[in-house]
């Protein structure tokens, strides 16, 4: 069973009753052997592309659904990502992270149910029907085949090891050895094409998922071995077995900006009569049918009147709302393949809040911190340089909650010089690419995003703006002609340097002078490629950290010696 992480006191103040003779029994008696212990995670990661809001949960009763009173985790991020650290997870345990969508929504606790699942590869189109991935409670990535493992380890009684040995043999083909590495940080496209396959076969034909693994991973291996090297890399091209070859249909994000701003103005009137054109909101490359299909039955059920022809993407709304409402309104349309068979439906769901016609306490838009620490996780993995190109892709989506759904428009900026944003979108309210060159070395580089609700006073006017949301990035490390790979360097110098003059020298080149210790781990990590430009003869360092202790260190001799100050010496550097 699992709790909640309480304070080490509690286990102090025991072990100090028992020292003094608190509590009953022998006090002779024979310790009790330590039960086992949770386990080392501090963050579970869900994955075909990054899959936002799965809710994850400790599945107690192991039927990969979630149940009332099952001890949840988290909702998942824009990495895929939910923080475990706050949980005691045991060895036992089973971790499942299920979809959000509007079939079972209802089923979740008030916060989670508008927060619909999407895959960051398709960052608008929200999942239509539930489905459920699981892992062992000491593995941090969540995909379907570590779902495939402990549905194995339930269903036929395997182990853990027995599960992932026979999920190794067969794709050995592939040239796969880990089925739980994460395929997006490592690149390894072959991984994620098979899991990719895994998830939409189980979206197209769940039943046969659920019954046939072996016979189903043997198809997807024979699916890929056919691929070309292009065909594997493009996140939307895709067969499924028994169906064909599919290009998947994506939402035009644009247009999907545009229509909820249309919703939220229109419905917002006293009393209306409006037409919305869902037809270009997909974008299919294998079909030219426009066929859409609208879900309004919360409005309908307050009274709306809706019409539309069965094969026509467009909807007329007529009426007016009494008072506020907040409500859902759903747009699907199948996904169909290059050979006309139907496949799984794309869902964008519209989250509205109304006003019964009148703005009034209009709120300003607030940040969402868990999406905030996402993109803050995002970019410190990333290392800006001077005079080096780079192009960083993001989503800005949901970074703002705006209780009353207004429509919102991004302002993003930046004091890298060099570097500029390209929204998607008009009101770069979805992906946005960072990229450029930055041209000066600098510290403290940042990029500040704030948003407008159009309810607070003119743009022009700075308070009619949103808080800012802050994203640190660190300092622009100076060109230099060092590998960008290498984590350490030496630099030479043919002067005779002091302490502060070498420190300054490795600053200038965003390092740092080494300690001696440093240096003993430099010589330790030499045959591995995270060092660069290992110097022949002798490298300094300062063990004091100022003063007149200087050390050389020979890397061939293993010795240490004092700095004779009129010999002229090398500089080592580290990053």
């Amino acid at each position: 069973m699992s709790y909640v992480k309480t304070s080490l006191s509690l286990s102090i103040l025991s072990l100090a009753l028992a020292g003094c003779g608190g509590g009953d029994g022998d006090s002779s008696s024979t310790p009790s052997t330590p039960g086992p212990q949770p386990v080392d995670i501090s963050s579970y990661t869900v994955i075909d592309g990054y899959l936002t809001n799965m809710l994850v949960f400790i599945d107690s009763n192991k039927d990969l659904r979630f149940q009332n009173g099952e001890t949840i985790i988290g909702l998942t991020d824009a990495q895929g990502r939910v923080d475990a650290s706050q949980i005691n997870i045991m060895p036992d345990d089973q971790v499942v992270a299920e979809a959000i969508t509007l079939k079972n929504s209802s089923k979740f606790p008030a916060q989670y149910q508008r927060s619909y699942t999407y895959d960051q590869d398709a960052p608008m189109n929200h999942f239509s029907d539930p489905f459920s991935l699981a892992t062992t409670a000491d593995n941090a990535v969540i995909t379907p085949l570590s779902d495939i493992v402990v549905r194995l380890m339930n269903e036929q009684g395997m182990t853990e090891e027995e599960a992932k040995s026979f999920l190794l043999e067969l794709l050995n083909k592939l040239g796969i050895d880990d089925i739980y590495q994460n395929h997006i940080l490592n690149d390894d496209k072959v991984l994620k094409k098979v899991n990719q396959i895994l998830l939409f076969s189980r979206m197209v034909d769940p039943d046969g998922y659920e019954k046939l693994y072996q016979e189903l991973i043997a198809l997807i291996i024979d699916i890929i071995q056919e691929m070309t090297a292009e065909q594997i890399e493009d996140h939307r091209f895709i067969i499924i077995p028994n169906r064909g070859p599919n290009t998947i249909a994506v939402v035009s994000a644009e247009q999907a900006a545009l229509i909820q701003a249309q919703l939220q103005q229109q419905f917002s009137q006293p009393n209306f009569n409006f037409d919305v054109d869902f037809r270009s909101l997909f974008i299919d490359p294998d079909t030219n049918e426009d066929i859409v299909y609208f879900y309004g039955d919360q409005i309908n059920a307050m009274g709306i009147e809706i019409s539309q022809e069965p094969t026509d993407g467009v909807v007329s709304f007529s009426g007016s709302f009494d008072g506020s409402q907040s409500f859902d309104l759903s747009v699907m349309k199948f996904d169909i393949s290059a050979n006309g068979s139907r496949l799984d439906p794309k869902i964008v769901n519209f989250a509205l809040s109304i006003n019964g016609g009148e703005v009034s306490d209009n709120q300003k838009p607030v940040i969402q911190q868990e999406r905030l620490e996402g993109l803050q996780w995002l970019f410190d993995s990333i290392e800006l340089r001077q005079n080096q190109n780079i192009s960083i892709d993001f989503e800005t989506a949901f970074l703002f909650h705006d209780e009353e759904n207004d429509p919102l428009k991004y302002r993003l900026q930046t004091n890298v010089p060099g570097m500029s944003f390209n929204c998607h979108v008009a009101d770069c309210g979805t992906a946005v690419t960072f990229s450029g060159t930055p041209t000066d070395q600098l510290t403290n580089a940042w990029i500040k995003i704030d948003t407008n609700d159009g309810q607070h006073g003119p743009e022009s006017s700075a308070s009619s703006w949103s808080e800012v949301a802050k994203i640190d990035l660190g300092d622009i490390t100076p060109d230099s002609n060092v590998d960008p790979r290498c984590s350490a360097y030496t630099s030479f110098s043919t002067e005779r340097l002091n302490w502060d003059d070498a420190a300054n020298y490795c600053a200038s080149l965003g390092a740092n002078l080494p300690s001696q210790g440093d240096l003993l781990q430099l010589h330790t990590d030499v045959e591995t490629r995270s060092v660069c430009g290992w110097p022949d003869y002798h490298i300094w360092s300062n063990t004091s950290g100022g003063g007149s202790n200087y050390w050389a260190f020979n890397n061939k001799n293993y010795f240490h010696t004092t700095w004779d100050k009129s010999r002229e010496f090398e500089v080592t550097c580290k990053r």
